[in-house]
């Protein structure tokens, strides 16, 4: 796994960030025997804000897949307190 990222403080309170993040998943192998063309490298870019609030963390995120083995798209927000 890698990911490379980069945050910009907009204010006091609120970090923009964005992310690549990739994988590369070897050959299946299964009794020592090796399947061609199953290897994958699955990459997306993500883009967040972070955002503070009375002592705790939001953060709203999307990804969005990059190529065929990755996701099409992902939303979501962590919460940390």
């Amino acid at each position: 796994r890698y990911n490379l990222g980069l945050g910009f403080a907009a204010s006091e309170r609120v970090t923009l960030s964005t992310a690549f993040i990739g994988s590369y998943i070897s050959e299946t192998k299964f009794n020592g025997q090796s399947f061609p063309n199953t290897d994958q490298e699955p990459l997306r870019i993500r883009l967040a804000a972070t955002i503070a609030q009375r002592c705790r963390l939001v953060e709203p995120f999307v990804n969005f897949g990059l190529t065929e083995t990755a996701p099409a798209a992902e939303v979501g927000i962590i919460w940390t307190r």
